[in-house]
């Protein structure tokens, strides 16, 4: 496997969106329009957040979207294309931005998604550890918008 990495460029926020999109569905999200999208990976990269796009043969096979919060590394989204899981990318992806593609820090931190399984059993075997969990309260659900 020969894979390539580099810092995504505003030319490659069209397909960052459509991998977002695609994310999004994965995790259980209710469909929303690319608009949708589109503003929230801005937002995300307006807000000190930088892509690293992984392609091989020169095609896209997953990015990773993090930000350096001083002490430690936060890894807002992991994503490998559907028709390239399962074949070792995820890793080779982990292993390529340790290799000094970020900044060392004490730590790294990512969300899960609860119910995730296959998520967290991936990143448990890379040596993560559950620290807390974390929580939200939908809004819509209470009847407001």
């Amino acid at each position: 496997m020969a894979l390539e990495v580099r810092t995504a460029g505003t030319e490659d926020r069209p397909l960052l969106v459509t991998l977002s999109s695609q994310l999004w569905e994965d995790e259980g999200g209710e469909r929303m329009p690319r608009t949708f999208f589109e503003r929230r990976m801005e937002t995300l990269l307006s807000d000190g957040y930088a892509a690293e796009l992984f392609t091989e043969a020169g095609q896209p096979v997953g990015y990773v979207l993090w930000r350096d919060d001083g002490d430690r590394l936060y890894l807002r989204q992991v994503f490998v294309s559907r028709d390239h899981r399962r074949q070792g990318i995820g890793r080779a992806m982990f292993k390529t931005l340790l290799g000094g593609r970020l900044p060392q820090r004490d730590m790294i931190k990512i969300d899960v998604i609860d119910g995730n399984e296959t998520a967290l059993a991936f990143w448990q075997e890379l040596g993560f550890m559950r620290m807390g969990a974390a929580m939200a309260l939908p809004l819509r659900s209470l009847g407001e918008t």
